[in-house]
């Protein structure tokens, strides 16, 4: 009866093993991988009013769809970076950052030390108001 239960459980080791090596297969060849002379994208997103009372989720929508899509089209994740009026929360998942003038100010910089000529650029903003 131990032989018996034994290999059973020697049989379910070596089944885990290859769904395991199955698993990593699949996602590490998935992976598209970055390539250093190419031109880049990235974008920067900002979403949201400029009070509480005037910050609507249609904004938040926009900013959400805006990045979806960039991503399809070719975005990377780490090159787009979302602003949004009172910063991340349970609500906004996607926001990285609030969306103050001093915090645009700052992205654009860093972007001036990032972009080159051959990189493109997308700056996308949802609301109204003043920044």
């Amino acid at each position: 009866m131990d032989m018996i239960k034994s290999m059973r459980n020697m049989v379910y080791l070596m089944l885990l093993m290859g769904i395991v090596q199955i698993v990593s297969f699949c996602f590490f060849n998935s992976i598209p991988e970055r390539k250093n002379n190419e031109p880049q994208k990235y974008a920067l997103l900002i979403g949201g009013g400029v009070t509480e009372g005037d910050n609507f989720e249609s904004f938040y929508k926009n900013i959400e769809y805006v990045s979806n899509t960039l991503i399809k089209l070719g975005y990377w994740d780490e090159d787009i970076k979302i602003l949004f009026y009172g910063g991340k929360t349970p609500n906004h998942p996607v926001v990285e950052g609030n969306a103050t003038k001093e915090n645009f100010i700052d992205e654009l910089s860093d972007l001036g030390h990032t972009v080159d000529s051959n990189d493109s650029l997308v700056i996308f903003r949802s609301g109204h108001g003043i920044m």
